[in-house]
């Protein structure tokens, strides 16, 4: 049995949007939320999380129901898993024929054109059939810079 294609939307700034669109950007990273503590061996601990022990490393030879790092980003990671799909969420503002204007196309001053409602509207407000863009995860990963963050790598697929 294959497994089921999820789609979501993702919140992306006009930053991100603009990258996307022009193919310079492949990744998107999130912070992951709740952060782990350091364990005293330097290793990432979630504590519990969905009810399951977690630890980065093997399972335990005691049995129980820890799970490893890769099992994490597969049950754990709110953006889905490789294959799953993204609709980008981004300001915008519902233009006068039909359609929307998207921050992102109006780098150089930020502002919708003279005349009409001069508010973004927040990307948590768009509904789907206004994206314009759809991202395919072809990679989740879970990376420790300054802080531990989900490492997306994205095709666009629309």
């Amino acid at each position: 049995m294959g497994s089921v294609t999820k789609e979501q939307g993702i919140i992306c700034t006009a930053e991100e949007v603009r990258g996307l669109l022009d193919g310079s950007r492949t990744q998107i990273r999130r912070v992951i939320k709740p952060q782990p503590v350091v364990t005293k061996r330097g290793c990432p601990s979630w504590g519990t999380l969905g009810g399951k022990r977690i630890r980065n490393g093997p399972r335990s030879a005691f049995g129980g129901s820890m799970v490893t790092m890769t099992e994490l980003i597969g049950e754990y990671c709110p953006y889905g898993v490789p294959g799953d799909r993204l609709w980008v969420r981004a300001k915008r503002q519902p233009s006068p024929g039909g359609g929307s204007w998207y921050e992102a196309d109006y780098p150089s001053f930020g502002r919708i054109p003279d005349g009409y409602d001069s508010a973004w509207k927040p990307p948590s407000r768009m509904p789907r059939e206004a994206s314009r863009i759809t991202l395919e995860l072809t990679d989740v990963r879970a990376n420790l810079d300054d802080e531990w963050a989900w490492a997306l790598t994205v095709k666009v697929v629309k």
